[in-house]
């Protein structure tokens, strides 16, 4: 992977430019009649369910027969709760290792099973503070210091996020960029997995966050080896390892992913899947 300026630029964005195909359903007994015509749409992946399915959520919404003050918002697919707080990019690498389009999600009103109220859906302005809650943990853990907030005006929050959620590399970048005149520490990660737990005498399937961690910068640590490290027990034979949607070069290391395809909170996600 050539890490020259001109191929990083073209590379970030390809990386924007790529969005999954959704199909986004209501739960049958949510509604008092016939359920919804389902909702077609295309979403960035760095973009959030909440933000992403918010046209479809107003287009169910008069047919529901839940109370208002019952409503409870969360997200499924194929029997995985999604948690709204990832990136969609990285919900759909985990849940669909075979690539299966559209990625078909199903929007629920009524409470959700126990054991999951961190899935449920805040108001999207909570969702803003929350990305820029990661934001300025990723920003820290890069920089190793706080200067680079102090970059910040006072739109830039609103142009960086307007950025993020129309999948505009430009108008992110023109706000991140500001934030490159300090000297790079570290790579932020985290490792992503969906995994398996028994609740109630039934197994279900979790996306779970693995580990956060942070790696120097001159780090030549591959995602296979930090994958090793983290989770000893994955059978690669089963499994491939994906940042991005981008199953993982072997040989190249973590730090030089990052500067093409970490997320847009400044983190480079790292999907064990499961074929």
């Amino acid at each position: 992977m050539d890490s020259s300026v001109d191929d990083v630029n073209k590379l970030v964005r390809v990386n924007w430019r790529g969005g999954i195909p959704l199909l986004i359903e209501g739960e049958a007994t949510d509604f008092s009649g016939n359920v919804p015509t389902p909702v077609f749409t295309f979403a960035s992946r760095n973009s959030y369910l909440p933000h992403a399915l918010s046209s479809a959520i107003s287009q169910f919404k008069p047919s529901l027969v839940i109370p208002v003050h019952l409503r409870t918002l969360w997200f499924e697919y194929g029997n995985v709760a999604l948690p709204w707080h990832y990136p969609i990019g990285v919900l759909f690498d985990l849940c669909c290792a075979q690539n299966d389009v559209p990625f078909r999600i199903t929007i629920h009103w009524h409470a959700p099973p126990p054991g999951h109220k961190q899935i449920v859906c805040p108001e999207l302005d909570f969702v803003k503070k929350d990305f820029f809650h990661w934001f300025k943990q990723g920003m820290y853990i890069r920089y190793g210091s706080r200067l680079p907030f102090t970059e910040f005006r006072d739109d830039d929050d609103d142009v960086l996020w307007d950025g993020v959620m129309g999948g505009d590399v430009d108008r992110y970048y023109a706000i991140q960029k500001r934030m490159k005149t300090y000297p790079v520490k570290a790579v932020p990660i985290r490792l992503m997995y969906l995994g398996r737990v028994v609740k109630e005498g039934k197994e279900e399937k979790v996306i779970v966050l693995c580990k956060q961690v942070s790696e120097e910068i001159e780090t030549t640590m591959t995602t296979v080896e930090l994958v090793k490290a983290h989770l000893p027990k994955v059978d690669f034979e089963r499994v491939t390892v994906r940042c991005q949607g981008v199953e993982c070069p072997q040989g190249v290391s973590v730090s030089k992913l990052f500067d093409v395809l970490a997320h847009a909170d400044l983190f480079l996600y790292i999907c064990v899947c499961e074929y």
